[in-house]
């Protein structure tokens, strides 16, 4: 369980960048370059390139624009899953998509209002975790030394935890996707939070650098 510190830390930082991410998003076309740029820097790295299955999250408003990357993954014949909250559970799955259907056809309205994969979508099991899978993943905000600060409901770590646990085949890399202001010198975390390997924005790609 983390500490209240910890935890009064967090919402701090949750509370600042929502702001920061609200105020750079309020420049559409600013928002939306930055957005496409940060898609681009990862599909032009040899991380997208050397991935056979692509798992990422599926955008929302104030997030970078993952539509054209999931296109891409798709049309490239790579493995592509994204997210679905599991039904009264804290808990997070993935499941593919059809290369063969139209992708927006294979997305309803979820949890929290977010698309996710519908009822006929084949589940990743995590004992059979894929070779060669880069995770990109979301977040309010990520340190150069790749800490990640998520919205609090703690999906992704879980997953990743779950994935890491099972101890077959781990991720290539986790690529945090976000705009540049949501890079800080410092992210508040503990040893249940998600490192990630890498982070995408529109000022390019760059694995993380080690903790201290």
């Amino acid at each position: 369980m983390e500490q209240p510190e910890l935890i009064e830390l967090k919402k701090s930082l949750r509370m600042e960048m929502r702001t920061r991410i609200r105020s750079f998003c309020a420049d559409i076309q600013n928002a939306e370059a930055a957005s496409a740029a940060a898609v681009s820097a990862f599909l032009a790295s040899d991380l997208y390139r050397n991935a056979e299955t692509i798992f990422t999250f599926v955008s929302t408003d104030q997030e970078v624009n993952t539509r054209r990357l999931i296109a891409k993954a798709v049309t490239d014949g790579k493995k592509t899953a994204v997210p679905r909250i599991i039904s009264n559970t804290n808990e997070m799955d993935f499941y593919y998509l059809v290369g063969n259907r139209i992708i927006g056809n294979q997305l309803v309205s979820g949890a929290y209002g977010i698309l996710e994969p519908d009822e006929c979508a084949e589940a990743v099991a995590v004992q059979k975790f894929p070779a060669k899978t880069v995770i990109v993943v979301p977040g309010l905000a990520f340190s150069k030394d790749g800490c990640r600060l998520g919205r609090g409901r703690g999906f992704y770590d879980r997953y990743i935890g779950h994935v890491k646990s099972a101890g077959k085949n781990q991720p290539a890399a986790l690529v945090g996707l976000c705009f540049d202001c949501q890079i800080v010198e410092t992210v508040p975390h503990d040893d249940l939070d998600i490192n990630v390997s890498h982070i995408a924005s529109e000022s390019g790609l760059s694995a993380t650098l080690p903790h201290p």
